[in-house]
């Protein structure tokens, strides 16, 4: 009997063991799926962080075109500018040597003039010498 009385203690000891094993086992799960549940926040986050980041290289890039497109412009308006002086610069050319021109005629007309009461005072005097 008395081995048989061993034998019983032993196998409640097991029970009582194999007990508190699960519950270990059933906490130890529950620890498992909190880490889980963690693990996938890290992971969102990752994801969030990673979206954020693409985000903003995207902005960078979108802000980076802009610039270019605005030193294109830039660029554009300032030939068209120093177009716009050379043609500025050509016509005033044009307008002064129009002028000379204009300044040579009228010194023409005025020679031309002279000429013309210099020959009326010629006809004049003649014409009293007839007399």
């Amino acid at each position: 009997g008395e081995s048989e009385a061993a034998l019983k203690a032993s196998i409640e000891a097991t029970k009582e063991i194999n007990a508190e094993t699960k519950t270990k086992l059933v906490d130890a799960e529950k620890e498992i799926e909190k880490l889980k549940g963690k693990a996938q926040g890290k992971d969102k986050q990752l994801m969030d962080m990673n979206e954020a980041t693409e985000m903003m290289h995207k902005k960078v890039r979108d802000l980076k075109s802009e610039i270019d497109t605005h030193v294109k412009t830039d660029a554009a308006l300032k030939s068209t500018i120093e177009a716009t002086k050379e043609i500025n610069e050509e016509t005033k050319t044009k307008l002064d040597s129009a002028e000379k021109e204009i300044d040579t005629l009228y010194a023409l007309k005025s020679s031309i003039d002279t000429t013309k009461e210099i020959n009326e005072e010629m006809k004049t005097e003649l014409g009293n010498a007839k007399k």
